[in-house]
């Protein structure tokens, strides 16, 4: 995927904490069929990088 591709979508992060319902939100918003949602249910974006989990799509490493 280019990044051209990439400007014509919109982006939505989900903020939660536990018992928040965001499981049931994330697979709510995945059933509809034009949403796309990440591999992951938590892809810990905004984490620290000396945060003990490692992530792949953390914010502060360009992405």
């Amino acid at each position: 995927m280019n990044s051209s591709s990439i400007k014509q979508h919109s982006y939505l992060i989900i903020g939660g904490t536990t018992k928040a319902a965001t499981t049931s939100l994330f697979y709510y918003l995945a059933d509809h069929p034009q949403v796309c949602t990440s591999n992951l249910k938590e892809i810990r974006f905004f984490l620290d990088k000396d945060y003990p989990e490692a992530s792949n799509y953390r914010y502060e490493d360009g992405l």
